[in-house]
């Protein structure tokens, strides 16, 4: 269930009907595995839970083997009924898709309240908006608790895998023809979207809710020594320059780098109007044009809205009003003229519809790398926004911490 990123339950539809529990009857939806189940002799109140009364935004806890996970209900979750091997040998076939559980710890680890619910023999248990007040403490907790867990820690791994994702595939000549094409290969590895997205992390953290005069010292004081410290990891020249100024100054550029590095804006303040002032904040030290300025805010706004549980359709209708971007477009439209550009208002908005029209995380990453292009840049800026929006596969972190210099330098931003 962890691993596939599922929640699942029992039970079995196979005592008067073999055909069900081979797979040559289909159930498609709640409604037919409730028929049969009360042909059965039995209420499936429990799986009825499961696929109509779970809501995206509600969180799930589960329990297994003693310890205790969270995970948010994502917009694009759907009940299915399972007749796999697998699922049958553990008779829990009714699944519930896209669910990126999160681990919790132990016993100990977990408020009593919770853990009283969850003894009511519940090994899955939801927590949602009620009138009931111990039911909204749960869902306050929850909230707190799936905050916490991890989420400034890993907040960068979706700009960063979308980065190694990306380079080998990087402009127009490397176009990949098929969007099934490998993740990771032997030329994966981070460039400047990376090393720019942690120092603007490790920026934030130091001085972000410092006067604008301090973060934007610390902005420039983090760019430079990150930079610095890896200085092929190809940067623009213009911005090459600027690394290495003893007097660094804005350029008025309205390139791809405002919008590639921003994505800790979107994690780490608590209202949208913070997260503006901090992408403005971290583009004008370079970008200092109001497209570069513009697409940053943009990129960082998406990240917000994602990782505080609003639906696709609130986040494009929030970008598209706010910042003008034509998001009615699809990757297929787009994508037969589509080329290498640095212009940020031709790549930001490209890579919100990357993600607007996945299903999950790999699915972002891959229509936006799909495009072509500034392929680590389209991939770190969907990548960060997909991140916000579904959580990350273990088997796409796996993949990434094999990728040369990747944990090191992840960590090394909160060290």
């Amino acid at each position: 269930m962890l691993e596939k990123n599922i929640a699942a339950m029992g039970w079995i539809l196979d005592k008067h009907n073999p055909d069900l529990a081979s797979g040559k009857i289909a159930i498609t939806c709640f409604e037919e595995y409730e028929t049969y189940a009360r042909d059965e002799g039995f209420e499936p109140n429990q799986i009825r839970q499961l696929a109509k009364e779970i809501k995206p935004g509600d969180f799930i806890w589960a329990r297994v083997d003693g310890k205790y996970y969270i995970a948010k209900v994502a917009e694009n979750s759907r009940y299915s009924y399972n007749v796999s091997d697998e699922a049958m040998y553990y008779r829990a076939c009714n699944e519930l898709s896209n669910i990126y559980w999160k681990p919790v710890g132990e016993r100990k680890d977990v408020d009593s309240r919770i853990l009283e619910r969850m003894e009511r023999g519940q090994t899955l248990c939801r927590m949602f908006d009620s009138n009931n007040p111990n039911f909204n403490f749960g869902l306050k907790y929850s909230q707190e608790i799936f905050d916490r867990i991890g989420e400034k820690k890993t907040a960068l791994y979706g700009a960063i895998l979308g980065d190694i994702v990306g380079v080998p595939y990087e402009f127009d000549r490397r176009t990949v023809d098929d969007i099934n094409f490998p993740l990771f290969c032997n030329e994966s590895q981070f460039s400047d979207d990376t090393v720019t997205t942690i120092a603007i992390a490790d920026a934030i953290l130091k001085s972000g809710k410092s006067d604008e005069e301090t973060f934007q010292n610390e902005l420039i004081n983090s760019l430079q020594t990150w930079c610095r410290r890896y200085p092929n990891s190809g940067y623009g020249r213009r911005f090459h320059d600027w690394i290495n100024s003893d007097n660094p100054k804005p350029y008025n550029s309205y390139g791809n780098g405002a919008a590639m590095r921003v994505s800790a804006a979107g994690w780490f303040y608590d209202t949208i109007f913070d997260t503006r002032e901090a992408a403005r904040n971290t583009a004008c030290i370079t970008h200092n044009h109001p497209e570069g300025i513009k697409g940053a805010m943009a990129a960082a706004s998406a990240i917000f809205l994602a990782r505080n549980g609003k639906s696709k359709s609130e986040i494009k209708n929030y970008i598209a009003s706010e910042f003008g971007y034509n998001l009615d477009r699809t990757i297929e439209e787009i994508r037969p003229n589509y080329t290498h550009t640095e212009k940020i208002w031709k790549t930001v908005p490209e890579a919100i519809i990357a993600f607007l029209e996945s299903e999950n995380f790999e699915g972002a990453l891959r229509k936006s790398i799909y495009l072509g292009g500034d392929t680590d840049t389209l991939g770190a800026i969907a990548g960060s926004i997909a991140e916000a929006f579904y959580g990350i596969p273990d088997n796409l972190m796996k993949g990434a911490s094999q990728t040369r210099d990747f944990r090191r330098e992840l960590d090394a931003s909160f060290s």
